[in-house]
């Protein structure tokens, strides 16, 4: 499913349930800013060497709906996604040997997710968070790169979907204590899986496997929302 249209289903998901009788069930509607940065990749070897390169950090921005389980007090249920985000590739070639330059080179990245919660109030409007979810992550790179001496530019254009676990731990604070409230928050998430490169892969040939092993490993994020 497409990034895009997942966060458009929260977007109109969010406005019905806040018109569905009050059960006690809690519901919160938040947007955040994530910064993420790629893993490292081995794009080829020199004199024994490996060439390693990476895309730069990028920020990207996304939504979450959570709603209370039934019958539950502080259990949610979640879902959300982040837009596409994008960075630059940064190695450049060194004249003596002539590396890939990839600084023409994209590494997109965006992802669903889906999962559950468990809050607990540390003080007035306080609130900690634990969560566990799935990702549903998308990588792209796309660009033009040039090898070595060769004055011509080669394009790539290589995807791949990942979909791992991913733990999370939240921290906001509600400005109010009734239950239609806005709040602020960050929150720090790890991935708990990883793909691993084993083997230099050109930038040209980048393959399932050397997609996944470049996605990001921790993601931070800060967001506002609203509870009701």
């Amino acid at each position: 499913m497409k990034t895009i249209t997942f966060l458009t289903a929260i977007l109109l998901v969010a406005p019905l349930a806040a018109q569905v009788p009050d059960q006690g069930g809690e519901s919160r509607i938040q947007a955040h800013g994530e910064f993420t940065r790629p893993r490292q990749v081995i794009i080829g070897q020199n004199q024994g060497n490996d060439i390693k390169d990476q895309a730069n950090n990028q920020v990207g921005f996304g939504f979450r709906f959570m709603g209370e389980f039934p019958g539950t007090n502080d259990w949610y249920y979640e879902l959300g996604g982040k837009l596409e985000s994008s960075s630059k590739f940064d190695n450049k070639p060194v004249a003596a040997n002539g590396n890939t330059d990839t600084t023409n080179v994209k590494f997109k990245y965006s992802y669903w997710t889906l999962g559950g919660a468990r809050l607990w109030s540390l003080a007035p409007g306080l609130s900690l968070g634990a969560h566990l979810e799935v990702r549903g992550e998308s990588l792209r790179a796309t660009g033009d790169f040039v090898t070595g001496n060769n004055p011509n530019a080669q394009a790539v254009d290589s995807s791949a979907t990942y979909v791992r676990p991913w733990a999370r731990v939240s921290l906001d604070y509600s400005f109010k204590a009734t239950r239609f409230s806005p709040f602020i928050g960050f929150d720090v998430a790890a991935a708990l899986l990883k793909a691993s490169q084993d083997k230099a892969v050109s930038v040209a040939q980048f393959d399932d496997n050397t997609l996944k092993s470049q996605a990001p490993q921790v993601a931070v994020s800060v967001y506002l929302g609203l509870k009701f």
